[in-house]
């Protein structure tokens, strides 16, 4: 089996449809329907990325990032934020580095398969 991926979004067809994408690439998805859920998901099963929503009820995806990485053990995970908000208003609000990239919505599901891959890929040694 691939790398194992938490999916945290309070959309179910979000689920549906970045989790079969990612599971026809050979992945193994899990879910969370809320960032709480999310969170406590992630300290469990220490995925290999995290395809986190940017803007949930109760606690959106930046709330979750910054718990994210407040845990030693979960601060390299990478994380793909989806999101229907423009892109400027997403990278101002969360602290960008060479593990985090966003995806708008609706979800363009060949770039969902090129930044998952590229998120994924072994880091380069010069």
């Amino acid at each position: 089996m691939g790398n194992r991926i938490l999916i945290i979004d309070d959309d179910q067809s979000m689920h549906d449809i970045v989790g079969a994408v990612l599971k026809s690439m050979g992945h193994e998805v899990e879910s969370a329907l809320d960032g709480a859920q999310g969170t406590m998901k992630a300290q469990q099963l220490w995925p290999d990325l995290i395809v986190l929503d940017f803007e949930m009820p109760g606690g959106g995806g930046e709330v979750v990032f910054e718990r994210l990485r407040a845990n030693e053990r979960l601060s390299s995970v990478p994380v793909l934020f989806l999101s229907s908000l423009p892109l400027m208003k997403q990278v101002t609000r969360v602290e960008v580095s060479r593990n985090v990239r966003f995806l708008n919505k609706p979800v363009d599901l060949a770039e969902l398969r090129r930044l998952v891959t590229e998120l994924l890929a072994p880091p380069k040694h010069a």
